[in-house]
Order: structure tokens, then C-alpha cells, then sequence
């Protein structure tokens, strides 16, 4: 039995709204396939590796999915007296600070090799907190708690 106009648009809308399930299914089959039949022992080190390294950025994800839902509700800034910004990488905060601040790209440099450099992973997202004139930086890993604690406490926050 043919089908009707609508049932062919309905199955197009339903193949396109599920067309990324459908990739992430077959990825997952494809490395199923490559571990239980052609994995040897430096894939599996190689596999234990990137394990280690996804669940890293998992955690990340969800610290900063969480330190979004802090700043949106809609009195963070009047409760914690400061303003939130996620950066997916640093060099993305010093680009900003270079065209916004009329700062020159010696002086921010020289701020990123004397705090930065020592701090955080080039790949890593961070936090900038504004709080009462000053400015602080932190990774995605601890984002979350210094948020919350400066929004129940409204003091100072740690260096």
C-alpha cells in the first residue's frame, strides 16, 4: 500500500528530527564491534585514556550547566553582588579584555604567564567573577562551588 502525502512528510520530519540518534547509535554499534572483535591491549590503553579524559569533560559540562542555572535565576546579581562570565577558553577572556578594555597585549600576557598559565589548561573553560571591583578566575572544575557559596554568603571571595 502506497503512502499518502502526509505520511511521507510525517516520516521525513521524523527521520530528520532523528537523524543525531540515529549517528550516535551507530557510532556506538562501530566501536562495540571494533572492541569485542579487533581491540588490542594499546587500543584498550589508548580507549582507558580518552575514558579518563570524556568523563573529565563531563564533570566540566555539568559544573557549568550548573553555574548557569545559579547566574539565570533572576536575582543572582542583586543576592551576590557580582557578575558571571563562562569563557570556553582563556584566551577567548584575554581576546575580549584586549578589545574591550583598551588594554595593551603586553600587560595582559605578562597577567596570563605571571596567574594563568600556571592555572589552567588552554583547553579548559573558566569562570571570571566581577565581585566588588575586583576581578577572579577560576576553572570550570571549582566554578560551582565558589558560585553558590558567594551567592549564600556574599563575602569575600577567595584569591
Amino acid at each position: 500500500m502506497p503512502l499518502s502525502e502526509a505520511q511521507k512528510r510525517a516520516q521525513k520530519k521524523y527521520n530528520e528530527s532523528h537523524k543525531n540518534h540515529r549517528r550516535y547509535l551507530s557510532y556506538r554499534n562501530t566501536t562495540r564491534t571494533f572492541l569485542r572483535n579487533y581491540a588490542t591491549n594499546e587500543d584498550l590503553d589508548e580507549l582507558t585514556h580518552m575514558v579518563t579524559e570524556r568523563r573529565q569533560v563531563n564533570d566540566i559540562m555539568s559544573n557549568l550547566d550548573a553555574v548557569r542555572g545559579l547566574i539565570n535565576e533572576p536575582d543572582f546579581e542583586m543576592k551576590s553582588h557580582a557578575h558571571v562570565t563562562i569563557w570556553r577558553r582563556p584566551t577567548e577572556m584575554l581576546e575580549h579584555h584586549l578589545s574591550t578594555a583598551g588594554v595593551d597585549k603586553a600587560a595582559v600576557q605578562d597577567w596570563f604567564n605571571k596567574t594563568g598559565a600556571t592555572q589552567f589548561d588552554a583547553e579548559m573553560p573558566i569562570v571570571e567573577i566581577d565581585y566588588r571591583g575586583q576581578t577572579y578566575v577560576y576553572d570550570a572544575l571549582h566554578a560551582y562551588d565558589i558560585v553558590e557559596w558567594l551567592l549564600k554568603s556574599g563575602a569575600d571571595l577567595p584569591q
